[in-house]
């Protein structure tokens, strides 16, 4: 009989011989770990190795995957270059903080999803809140700040729920 191969990952996560038992709370922790270097080495080739990546980059990152066509795109870039005045840049900290908040998009849109049917507005606090309550934290403002920035179609103060959701899925999804 053929003898399995021994990959680096699988002596890893099943130790040398391959009998070791992986524990769930092994496993979520390599999952978290393999996430943040993925991040971490696509936030440094945005960056070019310094410490933070500009907003517009920040939007480029979010969008590169997404279903939307170059005119779309275009269009999203061009209303934060309109409305970002600051030009913070944001760090790595934030980025993952975001990625994090992702995985947990489904919780997100439940919650929001109730703010839509009662008839009331996605605003920055009630994205806040709803963020607080689908990833245990806030996100940071000034992120928050730029996502609105992206999304908030016709300058309101308002979220445009449906996009946001449909091209941050996209993200997710990759």
């Amino acid at each position: 009989t053929a003898l399995p191969i021994c990959t680096t990952l699988l002596v890893h996560l099943f130790g040398p011989k391959g009998d070791k038992l992986l524990n769930l709370e092994d496993f979520s922790r390599f999952m978290d770990n393999l996430q943040e270097e993925v991040l971490d080495m696509e936030f440094h080739e945005a960056s070019h190795g310094l410490p933070v990546i500009s907003e517009a980059t920040f939007a480029r990152l979010l969008l590169r995957d997404s279903n939307l066509d170059e005119s779309e795109v275009k269009e999203y870039l061009e209303r934060l270059k309109e409305r970002n005045q600051k030009n913070e840049g944001i760090a790595f900290p934030k980025f993952l903080d975001f990625a994090r908040f992702l995985n947990e998009l489904e919780e997100f849109s439940v919650a929001v999803k109730m703010f839509t049917l009662a008839g009331k507005p996605v605003t920055q606090d009630e994205f806040q809140r709803a963020v607080k309550s689908s990833l245990g934290k806030a996100l940071d403002s000034q992120l928050v700040e730029v996502v609105f920035q992206i999304f908030d179609v016709d300058g309101d103060g308002k979220l445009s729920y449906e996009e946001f959701i449909d091209v941050m899925k996209d993200r997710k999804n990759r």
